[in-house]
């Protein structure tokens, strides 16, 4: 794993914990975020060169699911909105 990825997964996580610790009703995550993609999930327009809502994830749901960093950071997530 490169610097720039520890990076971002670092400042991704310390985001996502101050918004779960905040007062904020509701805390929307983007799965995508989590594994720090890098290819954009709707690229705007219609079309044959840019047709909408054509990419897959990278990972399916039993694959990220999977993952313990994205584990971890749900647990971490749902024990800050807890209030714990």
């Amino acid at each position: 794993m490169s610097v720039a990825t520890t990076e971002a997964g670092s400042l991704l996580r310390g985001c996502l914990a101050y918004l779960a610790a905040s007062l904020a009703q509701l805390l929307l995550v983007n799965l995508e975020d989590l594994w720090l993609e890098r290819e954009p999930q709707n690229v705007p327009g219609t079309g044959n060169r840019y047709p909408n809502w054509r990419r897959k994830t990278r990972y399916s749901l039993e694959e990220f699911s999977g993952m313990s960093q994205i584990v971890s950071l749900f647990k971490e997530v749902n024990r800050l909105r807890d209030g714990d």
